[in-house]
């Protein structure tokens, strides 16, 4: 594991691992993708689908220095759909 091997040496290895997030992926895929999209927002406790900008937001923050004591960390942002 990365966060095991090369944390003396000031290298951290983290993960995001987003849900459902509203992009352009299904876009040519299915016929109405935005309808496609915000039909899975009821699926997760928040009742709805994710941002681009708030997984950003979680990249930007485990570049940081703020989360300089996290490595071998897998961040879960789904919604709660794991929860569940």
């Amino acid at each position: 594991m990365i966060a095991v091997e090369y944390g003396d040496r000031g290298i951290r290895a983290n993960a995001v691992a987003p849900g459902v997030i509203e992009t352009d992926i299904l876009e040519g895929m299915v016929p109405d993708s935005r309808a496609t999209l915000a039909s899975y927002g009821p699926a997760h406790p928040l009742g709805r689908v994710g941002q681009p900008h708030e997984i950003a937001e979680i990249v930007a923050f485990l570049a940081s220095p703020a989360s300089a004591f996290m490595t071998g960390t897998l961040v879960t942002a789904d919604g709660g759909f794991t929860a569940i």
